[in-house]
């Protein structure tokens, strides 16, 4: 076998936030991104290394950090940059992004 063969291929999947949070059901927003987790553990399953970002967690959990002190940023340029960090740290070699609309 190759190198490239026994190495392990690093995914991101990604459930984008929510910009327009009235322009959605609010019940859409509140489900967890199935198809996402089942994608990720068939991934897994065959050897990937997997990382899946629900950013409209991201959302909640950071939001404290924002009010905290982001400065003049806006909240989604604070969420882009802290999703932008964690992808960089991880490294992936394929990145899917998940979307239902």
């Amino acid at each position: 076998m190759s190198d490239e063969a026994n190495m392990r291929r690093r995914v991101i999947l990604i459930n984008p936030p929510v910009i327009d949070v009235g322009a959605i059901n609010l019940d859409y927003f509140f489900r967890v991104p199935l198809g996402l987790l089942y994608i990720g553990t068939v991934l897994k399953e065959k050897g990937a290394d997997v990382q899946i970002i629900d950013a409209k967690v991201h959302c909640e959990h950071h939001l404290q950090d924002f009010v905290r002190g982001a400065g003049d940023k806006g909240f989604y340029d604070y969420l882009n940059d802290t999703l932008l960090k964690e992808i960089a740290e991880f490294s992936p070699d394929i990145i899917g992004i998940g979307c239902l609309f």
